[in-house]
C-alpha cells in the first residue's frame, strides 16, 4: 500500500474521540500517565478567539486529571506537507491565549497557579520536520545578556511517518494502529492490523467508536491507489469493524480484484501500444483521431487491427 497523508475531516473527527487521544498520549507523549485518570479525559471548548477575532474550531483542547491536578493538552493536527518554520511561535500564541482563557474562566489551581498546558503537534506530512520545537530558537542569540528575556515554549512533535514500526502494537492502542494502517505496505500487515482493531473493539460499548472508525476507514479506502469492485460493497457497510465481519477476507478479495484489474488494464495498454507502433511503421505518424480511436478500442478491436495490419491499404481502412 502507498503511504498517504490525511488532509480530510474524518481524521480530525477521529482524534475527537477520547480513546484515540488517550492512546496517543500513552504511546507517544512523555508524561506521568501512570498517575492519570483517563476516565476524566474530556474535550473542552476551544472556541476562544485569536488576535484577529477568528475562532479556532479545528484545534482540539483536552483536559484530564493527573494525580490531584488538571493537565490541559492543546492538540494541533498539522496536515500540510511543507514544514511550518514558525510553528513554535504559533504554539506560543495559542498556549498564551488558552492560559488567558483559563484565567478569565477562573480555572486555576487551589494555590492560584495555572494548570499545566501541554502543546502537541501531530504532523501527518511525509517531509521530515526541520523547524525548531522551542520558541526561543527563533530569536536572535547574538546578545547573550538579553537571552533570559526571550520567550520559551517547547511543543511535543509527533511525526506520524516516523512513528510506525510496521507491526501490530504489542498492547491494544488505537492511535498506533491508525498510524500503522496509514503507512501499511503489505496485504498481510494491513490484514493483521484490521483483525487486531476488530478484537480490541469487539464489546458493545465500543460500537459508536467502531462506527467513527468506519467513516475514517472508508476515506482511507477511497484514497488508496488500489481499486476493485469490492470497494463499492465496503462503502455500503455501516460497520466495517463489527466483530462477526470477516474483514480480512474482504481485504484479500480487494487486493486480488485490484491486481486482476491491474493486470487486465496492463495487458490492454500493451496491446494498444503494439497496434500504435505497427500502424506508425506502416502509415507514418498517427493523427489525433487515430490516437482517440485506439484509446477507446476494445481488446477484440485491437486484436483485429493487429491481424489486419499488413492487408490494410490505409490507416482509415485499418481502423474502420
Amino acid at each position: 500500500m502507498p503511504r498517504m497523508s490525511t488532509p480530510d475531516g474524518s481524521y480530525k473527527w477521529l482524534f475527537g474521540e477520547p480513546r484515540l487521544v488517550a492512546d496517543l498520549l500513552r504511546a507517544y507523549v512523555p508524561g506521568p500517565w501512570e498517575q492519570a485518570d483517563f476516565s476524566t479525559l474530556e474535550r473542552v471548548n476551544a472556541s476562544y478567539v485569536d488576535e484577529r477575532e477568528r475562532q479556532r474550531h479545528d484545534d482540539m483542547v483536552w483536559r484530564l486529571r493527573v494525580g490531584q491536578r488538571w493537565v490541559w493538552v492543546y492538540l494541533l493536527l498539522e496536515f500540510q506537507q511543507a514544514v511550518e518554520p514558525h510553528m513554535a511561535l504559533r504554539m506560543l500564541g495559542y498556549v498564551a491565549l488558552l492560559a488567558q482563557h483559563l484565567v478569565r474562566e477562573n480555572q486555576r489551581n487551589d494555590d492560584g497557579s495555572l494548570p499545566l498546558l501541554l502543546p502537541v503537534v501531530l504532523h501527518s506530512g511525509e517531509a521530515r520536520w526541520t523547524a525548531p520545537t522551542e520558541a526561543a530558537e527563533l530569536f536572535d542569540d547574538s546578545l547573550p545578556t538579553l537571552l533570559p528575556y526571550v520567550p520559551h515554549l517547547k511543543y511535543v512533535l509527533l511525526e506520524q511517518a516516523r512513528l510506525v514500526r510496521h507491526e501490530v502494537p504489542a498492547t491494544a492502542n488505537l492511535a498506533q494502529a491508525i498510524f500503522e494502517l496509514e503507512q501499511g505496505q503489505s496485504r498481510e500487515e494491513l490484514s493483521r492490523l484490521l483483525q487486531a482493531l476488530q478484537q480490541w473493539l469487539a464489546d458493545e460499548a465500543s460500537a459508536p467508536l467502531r462506527r467513527h472508525l468506519t467513516v475514517w476507514l472508508k476515506h482511507w479506502l477511497r484514497r488508496s491507489r488500489r481499486r476493485g469492485r469490492i470497494l463499492d460493497e465496503l462503502q455500503a457497510l455501516p460497520d466495517l469493524l463489527e466483530p462477526t465481519m470477516k474483514l480480512h477476507e474482504k481485504l484479500d478479495r480487494w487486493y486480488d480484484q485490484a491486481v486482476e484489474e491491474g493486470i487486465e488494464q496492463g495487458q490492454h495498454q500493451g496491446l494498444a501500444k503494439a497496434v500504435a507502433l505497427q500502424a506508425r511503421l506502416r502509415f507514418g505518424e498517427l493523427p489525433d483521431w487515430a490516437h482517440a480511436r485506439l484509446a477507446a478500442a476494445t481488446d477484440a478491436e485491437l486484436e483485429r487491427w493487429l491481424a489486419g495490419m499488413l492487408s490494410a491499404t490505409s490507416l482509415q481502412d485499418l481502423l474502420s
